[in-house]
């Protein structure tokens, strides 16, 4: 589908510039995956999908996460870990959330638990690290569709991952049924 706009035909290089949070990359996957049958309604749906990225990227800065995960039996899966977070922010404000889960098997289900953690509080984080000079460490994407946390790749990763944002990870408490993590981040200094 040609993407026409006051009948005047948008590149995907313009489209960039009209929805700054969306890759080129993914732009092009969405006009090749579209199945809307007017320009408008795929535009509309640009629009919704820049909005979600830039909420996204616009996730405050961290201070601490306090982390847990809780090792619950499941008859066909074995234990799986439910996960909670605590995060307090660069600004003083706080944050509690829970419902983070897996199941299955066959990969690292803590660090999938991680992931999706690090995904919901990090994103903006990770989005203003994109461009960085430094070495990704194994276990998050900076140059995709959009910056994310890669699941199923161990919790080691995990330490790594706090270490290039300038942190600290450290597992602080753990049992059969039990892991708790504290993850630390440098105050930024507030502008004089």
């Amino acid at each position: 589908m040609g993407i026409t706009v006051n009948n005047k035909a948008m590149t995907i290089r313009e489209m960039c510039k009209q929805f700054p949070y969306l890759h080129k990359e993914k732009i092009a996957f969405e006009k090749k995956q579209s199945e809307y049958k007017t320009e408008r309604g795929f535009m509309n749906h640009l629009k919704k999908l820049n909005a979600q990225y830039e909420q996204k990227a616009n996730r405050k800065d961290i201070r601490s996460m306090t982390i847990k995960l809780s090792w619950k039996r499941s008859s066909v899966w074995g234990y799986n870990p439910h996960g909670r977070v605590w995060v307090t922010y660069q600004d003083g404000t706080g944050e509690y959330r829970d419902g983070y889960t897996c199941s299955g098997c066959g990969y690292d289900k803590a660090s999938t638990v991680l992931s999706q953690i690090f995904n919901d509080f990090m994103s903006g984080m990770a989005w203003r690290m994109r461009r960085t000079k430094k070495q990704v460490p194994y276990g998050m994407t900076l140059n995709g569709w959009f910056p994310h946390f890669d699941y199923g790749v161990g919790e080691n990763c995990y330490y790594r991952i706090a270490e290039f944002f300038g942190g600290t990870m450290k597992k602080v408490a753990w049992d059969d049924a039990f892991d708790q993590y504290e993850v630390e981040f440098k105050p930024k200094k507030k502008a004089s």
